[in-house]
């Protein structure tokens, strides 16, 4: 890969500073173009592939996706997202920082959305500073587009994004295509995953003939349910599988037997938020089981694809230079605990996703173990790009865990929470009403939380993987949930080196 030449960085610099400029206010601290820092000779192609709302369980259906990124790359086997929502998680990837941190804790204002990050110093802005053509598909952050449909964030040279309020509609919806408007309707064609596919394979296929080493994103909206395109629109909705995978999974059932916490039985140890969740009526059932399916029958789209992104990279002769991650923003729960449509809870449903990277650097086959985190994301993009950012980062790199002889230990201490109001709107409801703000830690084999309402969780993973049993306020537990309550009150408010000091050491 040929070094970018002086030309293309400096005219990256004056568009990004253009940029900010549009954007008013404070202008974050950047280099003069006497000292733009030039990425590197060797400096590899980023491709992140981000889904929205993908269990880890649903990676099973994806046999493209596993053969051309799982089984050529190195699986991050316990993977977390410190904020189970949306936008909140998406801003961690962006910043590399916790949401107490970036400040978005919610989908929408006051306390989160697209307008409430500082859009001006964000990963993006820190590589095509660098010299990197930078490069965006799919749908970006909540409400983006709500007030400006031709804005386009700082930081992306190209740009290809649904805008609201149509970007949860897999049909009829509206697209900014490099400062222009294109709306799609309800053909076949039109399906959403494909139309963003198409997209990407030519981004690909143009940023791999160019001289610049290339960051590209694709965040697919399936698995996520679908908005009503009407009103009056059925209440309880489903993702929205591509019209010639439809059905494909009608058989496939999740269920008590597959997933022991669906419609959980006995909930009288967790707090009284769950407590007072009924069981699942029939009608739930069924209405839960469509929602499954459906699911995995809208990440078939995805899964092609991959596949398609991969073969494109391999054709260009640059899938040896390029890096390719691929995971979601979190995870879901349709059923377990008996929460159905839930995502902010501190579940390993909700908290454990997908994360799987192959290229330079990632071993081939391999698995990295050790708890990590989407806080990790952005830092190891910077690592290897040999970019710095402009914020402080509260992750690591990721390098030292796949291509080291001998990685660190396996004792980190994740920060987690929910927002300050406990749910997204419409979801995560009990008896009580939105489930209470929570915040905890999860470590190498255990999660542990505390509720604001009173209660409090501690699951212990290698003997419960399906947090059936808490373990808070056992006496044989009492020595752990000291320490852990100890490692939580350390994350809160911590910022950098200060979220990466405190490590789980087991008593006893």
């Amino acid at each position: 890969m040929r070094l970018p030449s002086r030309v293309v960085a400096v005219a990256a610099l004056v568009a990004a500073l253009a940029a900010l400029a549009a954007c008013g206010g404070d202008v974050a601290p950047e280099r003069s173009a006497a000292t733009v820092p030039q990425v590197d000779a060797d400096a590899p192609n980023i491709v992140v592939i981000m889904t929205d709302d993908q269990t880890l369980e649903s990676m099973r259906v994806m046999p493209r996706t596993q053969a051309a990124i799982v089984d050529q790359g190195t699986t991050f086997s316990d993977f977390v997202t410190s904020f189970p929502m949306c936008c909140p998680s998406r801003a961690t990837y962006l910043t590399g920082q916790y949401a107490t941190n970036h400040g978005i804790v919610d989908n929408v204002a006051p306390g989160g959305g697209y307008y409430m990050l500082d859009n001006r110093n964000t990963l993006p802005v820190w590589l095509e500073r660098a010299g990197y053509t930078t490069s965006f598909v799919g749908h970006y952050l909540y409400r983006y587009g709500s007030r400006d449909a031709l804005e386009i964030p700082p930081g992306w040279d190209r740009w290809f994004s649904t805008i609201d309020p149509s970007t949860f509609h897999y049909f009829d919806y509206t697209v900014n295509d490099n400062g222009e408007l294109r709306d799609f309707g309800t053909a076949p064609e039109d399906y959403q995953t494909d139309v963003m596919a198409d997209r990407a394979v030519e981004e690909l296929a143009a940023l791999a003939a160019a001289d610049e080493p290339f960051f590209f994103n694709f965040w697919t909206l399936a698995p996520h349910v679908a908005e009503p395109v009407h009103t009056g629109d059925a209440p309880d909705l489903q993702a929205v599988p591509a019209p010639r995978h439809r059905d494909r999974f009608r058989e496939e059932w999740w269920t008590s037997e597959q997933a022991p916490s669906f419609d959980e039985e006995d909930v009288s140890d967790k707090p009284i938020s769950v407590q007072l969740n009924s069981r699942m009526l029939p009608v739930t059932q069924i209405a839960a089981q469509a929602h499954y399916q459906r699911a995995l029958e809208s990440l078939l789209a995805v899964d092609e694809a991959v596949e398609r992104m991969v073969d494109t990279l391999e054709q260009a002769g640059v899938l040896d230079d390029t890096v390719i991650v691929y995971t979601s923003d979190n995870g879901f729960l349709q059923g377990e605990h008996r929460f159905r449509d839930a995502k902010t809870l501190p579940y390993e449903e909700a908290i454990h996703v997908p994360l799987v990277v192959r290229g330079p650097g990632f071993p081939a086959g391999a698995t990295a173990p050790q708890l990590t985190a989407n806080i990790d994301l952005a830092p190891t993009v910077l690592d290897l790009a040999g970019v710095e950012g402009s914020r402080v980062l509260d992750g690591e790199s990721l390098l030292p865990l796949a291509g080291e002889p001998s990685p660190p230990p396996d004792d980190r201490a994740i920060y987690l929470q929910n927002g300050p109001g406990g749910h997204e709107a419409g979801t995560e409801t009990s008896a009580l009403g939105a489930v209470p703000h929570w915040d905890g830690v999860r470590v190498p084999g255990y999660t542990y939380v505390e509720y604001d309402r009173g209660g409090r969780e501690l699951y212990d993973l290698a003997a419960d993987p399906w947090q059936l049993e808490n373990r808070a306020g056992d006496p044989a537990f009492a020595p752990l949930e000291r320490h852990l309550a100890d490692l939580l009150e350390q994350l809160r408010n911590c910022a950098g080196d200060e979220c990466r000091e405190p490590r789980f050491s087991p008593p006893g």
